[in-house]
C-alpha cells in the first residue's frame, strides 16, 4: 500500500515590501540647505546627486579650495541656466575674495548684481545689505591641520572652506565659514566657534 505524502501550502503568501527613501538632489532644495547650514543634510544629498547637482555638491565639501573653485568656473561657463549657477558663481567670487583677489571678486560681485530675480530662492532674501561675512578661522602651512578645523567647524554644522594662498613664498592653508549675510550673525558665529574649540578668529567683510 502506498503511503502518501501530504504537502502542505500556506494559504496566503507573506509579502515583505522594502520601503527605500530616496533622497533626491533637487537645485531648490540645496540651495535651502545651504541657507540654513544643515551640512549633514547636504552630505546625505550628495550620495544621490547626478550630473550639475553632483558636481556642485562635491564642490562644497571640496577640501582644495582651488579645485572647488575650477569645479563652480566650469558650472557657472557651462551650464549658466541651472538654478545652482547663480550660486556657484557667488562661492567662486568668495574664494577670489578671500586669497585677495579683490579685483577679480570685484568684477564677479558686478556680474552677481546682474542677476535676474526669478534665480533668486525666495527663502533667502536680503535686506538692509551690509556686505558679505566670514569668520577666519585659523591659517596653516600643513594641510592636516586645516583639514582637521574644517572638520571640527562641520560637526559643529558650519560650512567651512580650505584656502590656499601664497604668503612669503610658502603655502598657507586658509580656514575660513560663511558666507553670512549680516555682521550679527557673523560675530555669533566667531563667539561660538571661539568658545567650543578655544581659537581666536577673524571677522572677514566684502562690499559691492
Amino acid at each position: 500500500m502506498r503511503r502518501f505524502h501530504r504537502i502542505s501550502f500556506y494559504s496566503s503568501l507573506m509579502v515583505i515590501v522594502v520601503t527605500v527613501n530616496m533622497v533626491y538632489a533637487d537645485p531648490a532644495e540645496i540651495l535651502n540647505l545651504l541657507g540654513a547650514n544643515r551640512t549633514n543634510d547636504l552630505k546625505e544629498m550628495r550620495r544621490a546627486a547626478e550630473g550639475v547637482e553632483n558636481m556642485f555638491l562635491e564642490a562644497v565639501f571640496e577640501r582644495d579650495g582651488a579645485r572647488a573653485a575650477d569645479a563652480y568656473r566650469s558650472i557657472w561657463e557651462h551650464y549658466r541656466q541651472h538654478l545652482l549657477a547663480w550660486e556657484a558663481l557667488a562661492r567662486l567670487r568668495e574664494y577670489h575674495f578671500a586669497i585677495g583677489e579683490y579685483r577679480t571678486a570685484a568684477a564677479l560681485a558686478e556680474t552677481l548684481n546682474k542677476r535676474p530675480p526669478e534665480s533668486i530662492p525666495l527663502e533667502k532674501p536680503k535686506s538692509a545689505y551690509e556686505g558679505d561675512f566670514w569668520v577666519q578661522t585659523g591659517a596653516f602651512s600643513n594641510i592636516k591641520n586645516a583639514q582637521a578645523l574644517k572638520r571640527k567647524l562641520s560637526d559643529m554644522g558650519y560650512t567651512a572652506t580650505i584656502i590656499r594662498k601664497k604668503s612669503g613664498g610658502r603655502d598657507l592653508h586658509l580656514v575660513r565659514v560663511g558666507e553670512f549675510q549680516s555682521k550679527d550673525e557673523a560675530r555669533q558665529a566667531a563667539r561660538k566657534i571661539e568658545e567650543s574649540l578655544k581659537i581666536k578668529t577673524r571677522l572677514l567683510v566684502e562690499t559691492r
